[in-house]
């Protein structure tokens, strides 16, 4: 799929959702535990900053594989990615394929 779908992000949000469905396999020994924050709702908020810094190619990272690489839940990536946004620590490229960087604080920090 990402051969010819992933100008739009599409390979990637698949990517994801099929990382975060079961293998197959019931037993619970053979899945990855997701990363998960203080609060265990989900990724913390300095997991989802490193993993888009180590993502973003300079055109920002796609929040659909923040998901993959983290091993978390879509819902708890976004909620910490809105959070980071609002906060004024990730700033959002694009909104369709979601796209964000780490925002750079004052003028002459690198």
């Amino acid at each position: 799929m990402r051969q010819w779908h992933d100008e739009d992000g599409a390979a990637s949000e698949l990517e994801a959702y099929v990382s975060e469905q079961p293998s197959g396999s019931r037993s619970p020994s053979t899945r990855r535990a997701p990363a998960r924050g203080a609060n265990g709702a989900g990724p913390s908020e300095e997991q989802v900053l490193a993993a888009v810094r180590e993502l973003d190619s300079g055109a920002g990272a796609a929040v659909a594989e923040l998901g993959a690489k983290l091993g978390a839940a879509a819902a708890g990536v976004k909620k910490a990615v809105d959070a980071l946004v609002t906060a004024g620590r990730l700033v959002e490229k694009k909104k369709r394929p979601r796209l964000v960087s780490v925002a750079i604080v004052g003028a002459g920090e690198p």
